[in-house]
């Protein structure tokens, strides 16, 4: 998860963000300003990667929805935001199979991973946590490889923080929607 700053005063809709050139740093949609995101390290993109491969593996197994990477998300609408989750999950529920539409989709992901970087601070990446909930996020999970831990966040049951050693037991929160999903926290710090 990427710090952001602010680089415009005046409020954007979706249309007019998206109509934006693209430049040299990524940007996103917070409460209608685009803002630049740091690029993050290495560590954060191999951190990435790792829980795309479990989730891949999974899913592999259990062909149940969309896995997607740094996709925008509306979290927002009026003033409108658009986030990019580092890995994302959406169930054939609410995406169906096939090709996936253009643009940003107007469904929210039922699960939501972010990798804390260097860069980020802990205010800003509860903030982001609580956007992601509020916008019908069902579980938010953030991976701390610096303290090797998995902060897991869920509008209806309390924080669990889940050491390298313990597993994520995906199935507890999401029982519905990804059964028998148990994902070890160690896969995703290697």
């Amino acid at each position: 998860m990427p710090t952001v700053s602010s680089t415009s005063a005046k409020l954007l809709t979706m249309g007019e963000f998206i109509a934006i050139p693209a430049g040299s740093m990524p940007f996103e949609l917070v409460l209608g300003r685009a803002v630049e995101m740091n690029v993050p390290a290495p560590t954060h993109g191999k951190c990435c990667s790792n829980i795309s491969r479990a989730m891949g593996r999974y899913l592999d197994q259990y062909d149940l929805g969309h896995l997607t990477s740094e996709a925008g998300v509306i979290t927002h609408r009026d003033p409108d935001s658009i986030r990019p989750p580092d890995v994302a999950f959406f169930s054939y529920a609410k995406m169906p199979r096939g090709d996936l539409p253009e643009g940003y989709w107007p469904v929210s992901p039922e699960l939501v991973f972010e990798v804390r970087s260097q860069y980020d601070r802990w205010v800003e990446i509860v903030a982001k946590v609580g956007e992601f909930l509020s916008a019908g996020i069902l579980v938010v999970a953030v991976l701390d490889p610096q303290e090797r831990k998995l902060h897991v966040y869920s509008a209806d049951r309390p924080t669990q923080i889940l050491a390298e050693a313990d597993v994520f037991q995906v199935t507890e929160f999401l029982p519905d929607i990804l059964p028998n999903c148990t994902l070890a926290v160690r896969d995703f710090l290697k």
